[in-house]
């Protein structure tokens, strides 16, 4: 250092140049000098960064990096105290070379700095006077301790924080204010400020600022929520999906989950307001999405889920072609709102119960002194029995049609009733005060017509079978919409309620309902679900009929041809023809494992024998997961290999209620009141909210939902007649409106309900409906030739007549026995008229005594 430049501590990291001013020398960075010393050059451990400037300062290589830094402007300071603590810990261009002590010291520095800024003459002098800085230091020094220290005291709520609870504070507020769904500005509204006073007076020192809150603790905790998604992901067999959703700002919003486990994670959020709906776009969009996901959580992406739209549909399918490793399917969940629109097609009867129903519910919803009348016809009645007005209420939070016609069917009396017996007072009030004659008159029909409707008894008639019609769909809805039903549970709905539907007493609704039910059917990935069913130990071969022709070696075929599908993806470019042909050799020894195992596990041998002697043990303690089976047969090598393919298999997700949640918590989040709220803000909030909720679950902080029952437990057992289906959900059936997960995660989730309260409104559901069903009707006729034509022969797809159209088998085990099963109930049957004399001109044939109250009604039901 040379001999007249300020003695600071700064200096001991600085070469001192030549003056730059009248009293400034120029400093220069001894860290970025050493940055560009020559290779080779021999240098002493024992000064700073390894140089000697006083040793070194007269040797080329050093003069030359001291021009180059003062030219590259960077590096090269004025020998002030603030540019070289600017230049170590500056907010801008900061030096990326200094040491920690550097830092250190110049930190020091800085926060020790309070006198205020000279200017002028007074930044001459104080240069000037900056020799004698130490000395005049040492005195000060010595004269305060002579000084009789004064001690700053605190009492109580005024002891200040500390900073580690000032941060442990402003965390806390930035998780509140995500789990309440408060706006940032909350922490500086004065009547919140009051309160943190009236708590503790310290407390507005510790309280983050809206910009603080939104910015730097909202990215510190979406961090943290990454790095918990992260780690659940890492190494793991997942299912992608993605969904699209409009904002108030009108902005196309896709969502990005992966799913493992029944457990749904939110991964990116895209706006794609440019981006092309045609299938080669989507396919593209789905490509790069699996990409970024597997590189990013080294996961392995083997099922893509996305709905069944048409550019959806055709980008799912071209994924599928390019990429045989991954699975694709459409949402199951969407499959339940497509049968419905195929059954109301197939019985307009249905239609049109449905729309009179509509009418009355909304005319019941929207008229507020309607109910009244009905509640005070309701207490006159019967006071032990709630209003009316809660009891229809109750409909409109259910999306399924089902419950709401179902409820409507119960109060069928209690409507009756009062429209019997206050019909006048009903008529007056939907009139209300409205004095124009012609509004008047108009109000005056549309409630007479509604109590019409209540009165009339072949409405009530068309809404119950109506309804009863309904409730397997909703059934089967409620199921493949819940995180926690597996593949296998999938195929039994489709199953159950196919053959709901083959037992129907209207022939021409039978005949359409298991065409449609099996045209949706066709269009899955049939091999991932029957082999998700079979490799169910619980199952097996147990709930497929005599006509399903499923012998043992072809499942084995088509098992392998599964496993080599679900494994085919290509190696990496820079393996070796070596390295190819080991993996070769492996994938072969490995199948050859695979094949033994599954041939053991079909025949009850080996570990199979002695899992199947204490199989209630292990039921009693792990219940009927199938999951856990597996798990406990990873620790066998000969089963190690298909146990890892049954779990994979089994944890598939088939639905895309994870994007539903996201798009619900993103409607509650950002309003109009705030839609200003940024993407990629929203995002970070949605993250950050779920992982929360996570936490709260994982240390019960919250009491888990439990779900609504929709069926009654009678009419659950003769719903779907696959046997043990009543025990699909391992519980209660969650409502669409509901939780969908069980976890109580979108409790407070504010979802529109699907249930329309007008006629017209239930017209555009049955519109839409239809529409859907016939441009999958011309995508299909016009692939069917060139799929027809390049498909190769093999076992599936299947049909479900074929399937489950044969008579059921029995458990073949005592412990599926006890799980409990329903009995194969067949529906009741309704005769016509020309049916019953053809059987009477049978009897009569074979010389039986005719039955005289064959049309007497005292016999089967008929209908005309």
């Amino acid at each position: 250092m040379s001999s007249g430049a300020p003695r600071l501590p700064l200096w001991e990291f600085f070469h001192s140049g030549e003056l730059q001013n009248v009293s400034q020398h120029k400093a220069y960075c001894l860290a970025c000098v050493a940055q560009l010393r020559p290779a080779g050059v021999p240098l002493s451990v024992e000064h700073y960064m390894g140089i000697d400037a006083e040793a070194v300062k007269e040797e080329a290589w050093f003069t030359d990096a001291c021009n180059e830094l003062e030219a590259k402007d960077y590096g090269m300071v004025r020998g002030a105290k603030d540019p070289m603590i600017s230049h170590l810990v500056g907010k801008k261009n900061k030096c990326p070379y200094a040491t920690d002590r550097a830092r250190e010291v110049a930190i020091e520095l800085r926060d020790g700095n309070s006198a205020p800024k000279a200017s002028g003459a007074g930044k001459r002098k104080a240069g000037a006077a900056a020799d004698n800085e130490p000395k005049r230091i040492a005195t000060q020094s010595r004269v305060e301790q002579f000084i009789q220290p004064k001690l700053q005291t605190f009492k109580g709520i005024d002891i200040p924080f500390n900073k580690a609870q000032i941060s442990a504070i402003q965390d806390q507020c930035l998780r509140a204010t995500v789990s309440a769904n408060l706006p940032f500005r909350w922490i500086e509204d004065p009547e919140v400020i009051a309160l943190f006073l009236m708590f503790r007076s310290a407390a507005c020192d510790a309280l983050p600022s809206r910009k603080v809150l939104s910015d730097r603790l909202l990215d510190k905790a979406a961090d943290e929520a990454e790095a918990a998604t992260n780690e659940a992901l890492h190494g793991q067999n997942v299912t992608l999906s993605t969904d699209g959703w409009k904002d108030v700002s009108k902005n196309a919003v896709a969502s990005v989950n992966l799913a493992v486990a029944g457990e749904s994670f939110l991964v990116d959020v895209l706006r794609t307001n440019g981006d092309g709906k045609d299938g080669p776009s989507m396919a593209k969009a789905f490509e790069q999405m699996i990409d970024k996901a597997e590189e990013k959580y080294k996961c392995r992406v083997v099922k893509l889920t996305t709905d069944n739209d048409g550019g959806a549909r055709a980008g799912r399918e071209k994924v599928g072609e390019d990429r045989k490793w991954v699975l694709t399917d459409p949402c199951m969940a969407h499959q339940g709102q497509l049968i419905l629109g195929d059954y109301l097609k197939e019985n307009p009867k249905a239609a049109e119960a449905g729309d009179q129903a509509s009418d009355v519910v909304g005319w019941l919803w929207n008229h507020q002194r309607v109910r009244e009348v009905f509640d005070i016809s309701q207490r006159e009645a019967n006071k032990s029995e709630k209003a009316l007005s809660y009891l229809v209420g109750n409909t409109t939070r259910w999306t399924t049609h089902m419950v709401a016609f179902h409820r409507l069917v119960d109060l069928k009396d209690v409507l009756q009733r009062a429209v019997y017996t206050h019909r006048d007072d009903i008529i007056a009030a939907h009139i209300g005060a409205e004095k124009g004659k012609k509004k008047k008159a108009e109000m005056e029909r549309a409630a007479r017509s509604a109590c019409r409707t209540i009165l009339d008894s072949a409405f009530w008639d068309e809404l119950e079978l109506a309804a009863n019609d309904l409730e397997p769909i909703a059934y089967m809805t409620n199921i493949n919409q819940t995180d926690a039903t597996r593949p296998d549970q999938v195929v039994l709905s489709f199953a159950g309620v196919w053959i709901f539907f083959s037992k129907h007493a209207l022939l021409h609704v039978r005949r359409g309902m298991m065409k449609r039910i099996e045209k949706r059917w066709k269009e899955l990935d049939q091999a991932t679900y029957i082999f998700a069913l079979i490799l169910n130990p619980y199952e097996q071969l147990d709930r497929f009929g005599d006509k399903a022709e499923l012998d043992v070696l072809t499942l084995n075929l088509e098992l392998i041809a599964l496993y080599r599908r679900c494994n085919s993806r290509p190696l990496p470019a820079s393996y070796t023809q070596e390295q190819r042909d080991g993996h070769m050799r492996d994938m072969a020894s490995t199948e050859k494992r695979v094949c033994e195992a599954f041939l053991e596990y079909c025949a009850d041998k080996g570990i199979w024998a002695k899992f199947r002697a204490g199989q209630e043990v292990f039921m009693s303690v792990h219940g009927t997961d199938p999951v856990a089976v597996w798990r406990q047969m990873t620790a066998h090598a000969t089963v190690r290999d298909l146990a890892d393919f049954a779990i994979m298999l089994l944890q598939l997700t088939s639905h895309q209620g994870g994007n539903e949640r996201v798009f619900s918590d993103m409607g509650i989040k950002k309003t109009k009141l705030r839609n200003r709220l940024g993407l990629k803000k929203l995002e970070k909030m949605c993250k950050v909210g779920a992982h929360l909720r996570r936490e709260h679950m994982k240390h019960g902080l919250v009491e888990k939902r439990t779900g609504r029952k929709n069926h009654k437990e009678s009419r659950v057992e003769q719903l779907l007649a696959v046997p043990r289906y009543a025990e699909a959900l391992d519980g209660d059936i969650l409502a669409a409106s509901g939780d969908t997960n069980g976890t109580g995660e979108d409790s407070e989730s504010v979802r529109k309900s699907t249930l329309v309260t007008s006629s017209a409104a239930w017209r555009r559901e049955v519109a839409r409906w239809k529409a859907a069903e016939d441009e999958t009707d011309d995508e299909e006729d016009a692939q069917e030739t060139s799929d027809s034509s390049r498909r190769s022969k093999s076992f599936f797809p299947r049909s479900l007549a074929l399937l489950f159209g044969g008579a059921a088998k029995r458990p073949a085990n005592p412990a599926a026995q006890t799980a409990g099963s329903t009995a194969d109930k067949p529906r009741s049957t309704r005769w016509s008229k020309e049916q019953l004399y053809m059987e009477l001109l049978a009897a009569e044939w074979d010389g039986e005594e005719p039955d005289d109250g064959a049309l007497e009604g005292s016999g089967d039901e008929y209908e005309e």
